[in-house]
């Protein structure tokens, strides 16, 4: 079981933020109305999740908690995800471009290893759409925000680093669907 609410841009962020913000949670921008239950995926950091769950699977996974995996693993055992009203956090300041842009490889990386091993895509599939995923992504942004002014003109202002953040994305992608995942950099476990 997890539950979450919406994440929203703090005042005092800059360009780099809002890239980082709308590559990651543009599909939280709305509050929802009351308790919005049995949806496919919460913003993991605003969230609160059952212990015993969450522990289930860090130690089941090869490398420590990936939201996506994770809530795919909780609805296949029958758990399930909610989005609260009035629990929205602020998304503030960030690190830096280059921090971020090595961060958004590891994790594209992580993500398309995973895809290749559970066989939700293929090698070729991945490899293939790697050049139109940041354009997939800045078309699927831009469907969330054009409504919204504010957001809006924080994104098109922020769209050329969040095309390179998507890139970076989909080059981890590619590359992990034809290397792998690295090797975790966790310390092993101790036997008892």
């Amino acid at each position: 079981m997890g539950a979450a609410g919406r994440i929203d841009l703090a005042d005092e962020t800059r360009v780099t933020d809002w890239a980082v913000f709308y590559l990651r949670y543009s599909e939280f921008l709305r509050e929802p109305e009351g308790i919005q239950r049995r949806v496919v995926g919460i913003p993991a950091d605003n969230a609160a999740y059952n212990g015993e769950a969450i522990r289930r699977f860090v130690t089941a996974a090869d490398d420590g908690f990936w939201e996506v995996e994770f809530h795919r693993e909780l609805h296949a055992t029958g758990g399930s995800l909610a989005m609260v009203s009035g629990a929205t956090a602020s998304y503030g300041r960030s690190f830096p471009l280059s921090t971020i842009a090595a961060h958004r490889f590891q994790h594209g990386r992580h993500s398309g290893a995973w895809r290749v091993s559970r066989r939700i895509r293929s090698v070729p599939a991945i490899v293939l759409a790697f050049p139109l995923v940041p354009f997939a992504l800045t078309a699927r942004t831009w469907r969330r925000v054009r409504s919204a002014t504010t957001h809006r003109n924080r994104f098109l202002r922020a769209l050329p680093l969040f095309l390179v953040l998507a890139f970076m994305w989909a080059f981890g992608e590619a590359v992990g669907a034809l290397s792998g995942a690295p090797v975790s950099r966790r310390p092993s476990p101790v036997p008892a």
